[in-house]
């Protein structure tokens, strides 16, 4: 299969989660919402929306960033899946500590990707803490509350420029809504 399209990257991502649910329904409806956080703030560029759709691909399915790149998905996407999927681990402090720490050294050789994955990273985190907020999960919404300072310390757009986009603007209100 080809990935060079949203419609062939949502295909591709539904057919691998297709045995996954997120809450009740099928995980393709946590893809959607994804995506379309990143519409509602304006990146609704074409690469932007494959990262949704691919996002959490190699950490919660059997795909490889090698199969990635052999479906000639456009590079810059699959290195924003790279840069999206957390470290493994026993437990989620033991990953997203190690996954913060590589982050940071990732952000240390300036990766062209970083940008798009970390926008991708927040829209994700948004569909996450709004679904918690609309299932009454409020334990999980408790446990993104405590860990947004340092979730928003590592994933901040490096090229500086991008911070004072009213679409970086737009997003940062949606992900404080969603957290309130």
């Amino acid at each position: 299969m080809k990935i060079t399209s949203p419609d062939e990257a949502r295909a591709f991502a539904a057919e691998a989660h297709k045995n996954q649910k997120y809450g009740d329904g099928p995980y393709t409806d946590h893809l959607d919402e994804v995506v379309a956080v990143l519409q509602e703030v304006g990146w609704d560029d074409p690469a932007f929306k494959m990262a949704g759709y691919l996002h959490d691909i190699l950490e919660d399915t059997p795909v490889t960033s090698q199969d990635l790149w052999d479906t000639r998905c456009p590079a810059p996407v699959v290195c924003a899946v790279m840069f999206c999927t957390d470290e493994p681990g026993p437990n989620r402090k033991t990953r997203k500590a190690a996954t913060y720490e590589r982050v940071r050294q990732d952000l240390a050789r300036n990766l062209p990707c970083y940008d798009m994955a970390a926008i991708v990273k927040w829209a994700d985190r948004i569909a996450n803490m709004r679904a918690c907020t609309r299932e009454g999960k409020t334990s999980l919404l408790e446990m993104y509350r405590k860990e947004s300072p340092a979730f928003m310390e590592v994933y901040i757009p490096q090229h500086e420029p991008l911070l004072t986009y009213p679409r970086w603007q737009a997003l940062v209100q949606a992900y404080k809504e969603a957290l309130a």
